[in-house]
């Protein structure tokens, strides 16, 4: 593996090279995978800070990569608004693209909530439902339909040339998961009729869409959207591990749960999933006093391997936002727009050629990426 921390422009990858990044601002977070020859995808959403504009449509365009031809599946992992921040506007904008979301989402019950938020007076525009109502709404017009992802469902396939295929797969949520979930939401469908205020979302992270991909035979990653571990074999990553659907393939590549909480950690998933050492790599979660990863957790992930990165660190975020509310106070009583010329979205980009089994990853830590 090479790191390199430097700030000279990306180009785009060669066709014969896997990219994986990864964006996290501090709140919210994103991944971009090309898996080679043009075939690009994009998991969950985050936006910049000044022009609340997806980043990785921004990504994509400065790599000279069209997004409404290139980009060909978008999934959703969950419906939290620190996933989901700009999703429609990428829908909107690859016009070729599967959308792909948990299968919770197919239920009466959420759908009941789209509707109440599209009737709703108070409805909040920035909620994660408000998001997925205008993606559906895109869907509608286009005469598409979202693929629906379950534990073990084949999501995305694609021959590659000279190669075995390239393969992304959904490895949660479970159907105990999803009935949980849903039972959730009947519950507070009551509440929400009598006091139709902004349209919650569950808390849980239950309904997470975890992705297992594999581009030939050597290259896997796993991505762990927020997917908690509750001790129960019937969800979370006890029912992942449990199921052995990953048969005996390693991954090289993590994208840790839940930026790094323990809440998310099962030692399992690093015995029997991860080969030894992997490249990790999260996003930090920040709101008001609260933090993601916690010093222990970042204590406890660091003893588990050696390469692992974090798009922004945790402390920055923290003391960079409360910096921003008094020079905002400032600039707004005198000015009328604000460019901020700080990067606000760390960017850790890790790319390998896909047929030399034996070729190194590049890792490039970018604007405040560690």
């Amino acid at each position: 593996m090479k790191t390199l921390n430097h700030e000279c422009p990306l180009i785009r990858p060669e066709e014969s090279e896997i990219e994986i990044s990864i964006f996290g601002p501090g709140y919210g977070e994103c991944v971009v995978l090309h898996l080679g020859y043009g075939r690009w995808i994009i998991i969950d959403s985050c936006v910049d800070r000044g022009k609340k504009y997806p980043e990785a449509l921004r990504y994509l365009k400065s790599i000279n990569v069209d997004p409404s031809k290139e980009v060909l599946a978008i999934v959703a992992t969950h419906w939290h608004d620190d996933h989901i921040k700009g999703l429609s506007t990428i829908v909107e904008e690859c016009k070729s693209a599967v959308f792909i979301c948990s299968v919770a989402i197919k239920k009466k019950e959420f759908l009941e909530l789209i509707e109440m938020n599209r009737v709703s007076a108070i409805g909040d525009n920035q909620s994660g439902i408000s998001e997925f109502l205008s993606i559906f709404d895109i869907l509608t017009e286009r005469n598409k339909r979202p693929k629906f992802a379950i534990a073990e469902r084949q999501l995305w396939t694609s021959k590659l040339p000279g190669m075995s295929d390239c393969e992304i797969y959904a490895l949660s949520p479970s159907d105990f998961e999803v009935d949980k979930a849903i039972k959730q939401l009947a519950k507070i469908i009551p509440d929400i009729l009598s006091n139709p205020r902004r349209i919650p979302c569950p808390d849980q992270n239950d309904t997470s869409v975890v992705i297992w991909a594999k581009v030939g035979s050597e290259n896997i990653f796993l991505f762990g959207a927020d997917l908690e571990e509750k001790g129960n074999n019937d969800t979370g990553w006890s029912a992942i591990v449990s199921s052995g659907f990953y048969s005996t393939d390693l991954a090289y590549i993590h994208k840790i749960p839940h930026h790094g909480s323990h809440n998310a950690h099962y030692m399992p998933v690093w015995e029997r999933m991860l080969c030894p050492n992997p490249i990790s790599v999260l996003t930090p979660w920040t709101r008001g006093n609260n933090r993601l990863p916690s010093d222990i957790d970042l204590g406890r992930l660091s003893k588990l391997t050696s390469k692992l990165f974090i798009t922004a660190s945790p402390d920055t975020v923290r003391k960079r936002k409360r910096k921003d509310v008094l020079i905002s106070r400032f600039i707004n009583k005198y000015t009328k727009y604000i460019r901020y010329a700080e990067p606000a979205c760390g960017h850790i980009v890790l790319r390998k050629g896909i047929k030399d089994a034996h070729s190194e990853w590049k890792v490039s830590l970018r604007d405040g990426a560690l």
